[in-house]
């Protein structure tokens, strides 16, 4: 029961439990009330919850109950990044990569893809073999773009199937195959790719 889950939280909450908070605030972002889900993320965080840090510079990023401040996202996806949470590492690549709200630096964005991989964060693998498929922060390398969605495919990741459907559609790093390309394509699809 969803107001039964909410009411423990907003108890435990009140009795300064930051996971709690940190908790409540989810809620309320799942409800769209960014106000109260900044708040609570603001909260938590300030007692060292790393969680709750990470959804704070989501609502930076994204203006959730709060001006967009993309300096101040870079900087708190940094620092947790700095404590081992990967999804932050990621962030972290993300605005390396497009310099956003920080310096653009391909380089090191691919660096940081290439360690969110071995973290085993599926979306790195595409990340990576976009980067690779580009040349972008590292040498461009199709064939072995179209090795790291296979192996994705492999896995059953619905990027990685629509990437390589898109790589047999025209003919990059793999020859030119129309049917693959379509086997591919309708796998992403039953994964739920959109």
């Amino acid at each position: 029961n969803e107001s039964k889950a909410s009411s423990w939280y907003e108890t435990s909450a009140s009795l300064g439990n930051d996971v709690a908070i940190g908790r409540l605030g989810l809620y309320f972002l799942d409800s769209k009330d960014y106000d109260e889900a900044f708040d609570c993320f603001q909260v938590s965080a300030k007692r060292g919850n790393l969680k709750s840090t990470y959804y704070l510079a989501k609502c930076y990023q994204n203006g959730y109950g709060c001006p967009v401040n993309e300096v101040l996202a870079y900087k708190l996806f940094k620092i947790i990044a700095g404590e081992g949470d990967y999804e932050s590492l990621y962030e972290v690549a993300i605005c390396k990569l497009y310099g956003i709200g920080t310096t653009k630096n391909e380089r090191e964005a691919y660096n940081y893809f290439v360690a969110c991989k071995e973290q085993g964060m599926e979306i790195a693998n595409d990340a990576i073999a976009c980067c690779m498929l580009q040349g972008v922060g590292t040498a461009t390398n199709e064939e072995g773009a179209v090795e790291l969605f296979k192996f994705g495919a492999k896995n059953d990741w619905a990027l990685s199937c629509y990437n390589l459907s898109m790589c047999y559609a025209l003919g990059k790093g793999i020859a030119k195959d129309e049917e693959k390309a379509i086997e591919f394509l309708t796998k992403a699809a039953e994964l739920d790719y959109s």
